[in-house]
């Protein structure tokens, strides 16, 4: 009895809620706009969606909506293609709805007539000329060369292959090198002591030209095999001079006989202390002499050593060179009418000089000179001869001996 109560008073307490309520649904409105679009054998409507249409009413006319042709009852799409005559013009009128009715009429702008793009006329296809064969070659050369000779020039148009032949018997038989031979030249291996004649005619699908023979080629005589270069030996450094040679001059001394061969430049040096130091004269002298400035009262040595690509000789050295003494220079320093002053120059001691006159006479020259008496000595530079003739020539002539040069 205590559970029923209970059961009793929770079903007393429970709330009825009240029905939901629903919203009455009302047609859709009527399409703004129908845009129609022609193509060959077709017109094409679009742009009449709206919102809560769930499907479209489509009507068609091709005499200006005196009469209409139904084209979708209740098409879902957005778009529709009806079939239709290129030569009309159409309207097409399009009303929306739903489960609970129809929207007003659209109709679109009338669309139309289509005219289609002109078919092109085929451009027939030209009927080839037919293949005619080629002509025969205007000529053919031969090339001979070590045992083979080479064919050219034979080339012609609208040929396809060549038919080559050859003969080393002035064309009393033949032999085939090539029978549909596709290049414009063709090598042959052949005997060089043989004269050779090659024929050729040209050929294509429709047959083949005439024969064309080049002129007589050969024989051939090779080139003699050439003697092989012997490969040189390597280059090796220059032996040492075997001297050296030295000559002095006022205030020069110059350098020779050191050349070596295989050298190719000198590396040469000098001293003037017997060797306790060395000057470089010249690194890389390519000529057999050199001269150097030197000091009159000094001695040198001259060191050489001869060099190539390969190295560079000893050194040799020339004997010690100098000092060096100018010889007496004889100059006139005063002429009178009846004397003449002579000095000596680079002269230490007494001197001697004779005078002699030419004998052709006054102011004359070319005749062989008198000697007279050895004069002297001098001691001095300097010294004045007299009793002159004025109307004669005179050769005056320095001796360092009291004979003036004889024996």
């Amino acid at each position: 009895m205590e559970d029923w109560r209970a059961l009793r008073v929770a079903a007393c307490r429970t709330s009825v809620l009240p029905p939901p309520l629903i919203l009455a649904q009302s047609p859709p409105e009527t399409p703004s706009s129908v845009t129609v679009t022609r193509a060959d054998g077709t017109l094409t409507a679009s742009g009449y969606a709206v919102s809560g249409a769930t499907k479209y009413h489509i009507t068609y006319s091709s005499n200006n909506g005196q009469s209409w042709q139904l084209a979708a009852l209740d098409h879902t799409a957005a778009t529709i293609t009806i079939n239709v005559d290129n030569a009309k013009s159409y309207i097409v009128g399009v009303r929306a709805g739903n489960s609970t009715g129809w929207s007003g009429w659209r109709n679109s702008a009338s669309a139309g007539p289509f005219t289609p793009a002109p078919t092109p006329t085929p451009t027939p296809t030209p009927t080839p000329a037919p293949v005619q064969p080629p002509a025969t070659p205007s000529s053919v050369s031969v090339t001979r060369a070590d045992g083979t000779l080479t064919a050219s020039g034979y080339a012609v148009a609208n040929a396809d292959t060549y038919h080559i032949t050859y003969t080393d018997n002035g064309g009393q038989s033949w032999q085939l090198a090539a029978l549909d031979h596709t290049e414009n030249s063709i090598a042959i291996n052949v005997d060089n002591a043989k004269s050779y004649i090659v024929g050729v005619r040209a050929k294509n699908s429709a047959g083949g030209s005439g024969w064309r023979n080049s002129a007589s080629a050969g024989p051939f005589n090779p080139d003699p095999t050439p003697t092989p270069t012997p490969t040189p030996a390597p280059v090796q450094p220059p032996a040492t001079p075997a001297s050296v040679t030295v000559t002095r001059a006022d205030g020069t001394l110059t350098a020779s006989g050191y050349t070596v061969s295989g050298a190719t430049k000198y590396h040469i040096t000098y001293t003037d202390n017997n060797a306790q130091s060395w000057q470089l004269a010249a690194l890389n002298h390519t000529e057999n002499t050199i001269t150097i400035d030197a000091d009159n009262s000094k001695s040198y040595i001259v060191g050489v050593r001869a060099k190539n690509d390969a190295g560079g000789s000893n050194w040799r050295n020339s004997p010690s060179a100098g000092p060096y003494t100018p010889p007496p220079i004889l100059t006139s320093t005063g002429v009178t009418e009846n004397s003449a002053t002579i000095q000596m120059d680079n002269h230490s001691g007494d001197w001697y000089y004779h005078t002699s006159e030419n004998n052709s006479g006054n102011n004359g020259g070319g005749a062989s000179a008198q000697s007279v008496t050895c004069n002297g000595p001098v001691n001095g530079s300097e010294t004045t001869i007299t009793g002159l003739d004025p109307n004669t020539n005179y050769t005056i002539t320095a001796y360092g001996n009291g004979n003036c040069g004889g024996a």
